[in-house]
């Protein structure tokens, strides 16, 4: 008899234990993501979300006098709910590196000025060509062209600037990458693209 309510009494610890630790740590996650949120959420809403969809190289050519390449870049801005105001985005720069041992800049460009009405997105997109001065002996050059011929060259974007509206004025810093643009063997042209689907774009605006 008491093998019995003992065998009954371990059998039910084995089962309460785990479920009660299984709830407490439920408990403690939900507490701790609702607490989280009361910083975040106001936090998100006054800073613009910038997601980098797309990175296509044309004619990187390693083999020249100086490397030549463009990179064309397609960024979705989502402007934040700042209460309700026209956000403006002012003296934005998109740098493309490329990512070896170091960052290494390759070229960068201004994007022109531009405005958006709260909750929006917007597509941008920007052409990047590479700087003068990198010899196609040059070690980033040389660089370059070997990775392409393995089939894939890792490119990242950094965007600097600023989002102003009537009350403050907020620096912004993106880093995005380093991507895997991948190129066909024997092609000077390559592309990385994001593989989730973006927002209904709102408006569309070419650099």
């Amino acid at each position: 008899m008491f093998d019995t309510v003992s065998s009954v009494t371990s059998e039910v610890k084995a089962i309460f234990f785990p479920l009660c630790t299984m709830f407490l740590c439920i408990f403690f996650g939900l507490t701790t993501l609702v607490f989280l949120s009361l910083f975040i959420t106001p936090f998100q809403l006054n800073t613009p979300i910038v997601h980098l969809d797309s990175i296509t190289v044309a004619s990187l050519n390693t083999e020249a006098v100086d490397l030549t390449a463009t990179f064309n870049l397609t960024l979705f801005f989502h402007a934040p709910n700042y209460d309700q105001q026209i956000v403006s985005y002012k003296d934005v720069e998109a740098i493309v590196w490329w990512s070896e041992k170091d960052d290494i800049f390759l070229g960068r460009t201004i994007l022109s000025p531009f405005t958006q009405a709260p909750d929006s997105v917007t597509m941008i997109r920007a052409g990047v060509t590479v700087g003068p001065g990198i010899s196609n002996d040059n070690d980033i050059a040389i660089g370059l062209g070997a990775e392409r011929d393995r089939g894939s060259v890792q490119i990242g974007v950094i965007l600097l600037g600023y989002m102003v509206t009537d009350s403050a004025s907020v620096s912004m810093t993106f880093k995005f990458g380093p991507n895997a643009v991948k190129f066909p063997a024997g092609s000077q042209n390559g592309a990385w693209t994001w593989v989730i689907p973006r927002p209904i774009l709102m408006r569309n605006f070419m650099v």
